[in-house]
């Protein structure tokens, strides 16, 4: 695991991410967004093909009167994404 540190630009609410993991290994960004403090949220899961490029972008969302709504995810969720990558399985994403 190691810690993201995103960049502000000049687009208000818009960041940068520059590269700061080692390019060995499988890697997953688990990007987690929430408003004002609160523990409902919003997780991209973010899968690395070798190269480094984007390979897969998966959001986890519910279903609620007729709306899909993004949703954090837990870390035994995390976990579980992180095992499924590193078996070289699709992520599952939580959709209920």
């Amino acid at each position: 695991t190691i810690a993201l540190d995103f960049t502000a630009t000049s687009r208000s609410g818009v960041y940068a991410l520059k590269r700061q993991w080692p390019a060995e290994g499988r890697w997953m960004l688990v990007i987690t967004v929430r408003q004002d403090g609160s523990d409902d949220g919003a997780t991209a899961l973010v899968r690395l093909a070798p190269t480094g490029a984007i390979a897969s972008v998966e959001v986890p969302s519910r279903q609620a009167d007729g709306w899909t709504i993004p949703t954090a995810v837990s870390r035994s969720e995390i976990d579980a994404a992180v095992r499924a990558l590193a078996a070289g399985q699709a992520v599952a994403g939580r959709n209920p």
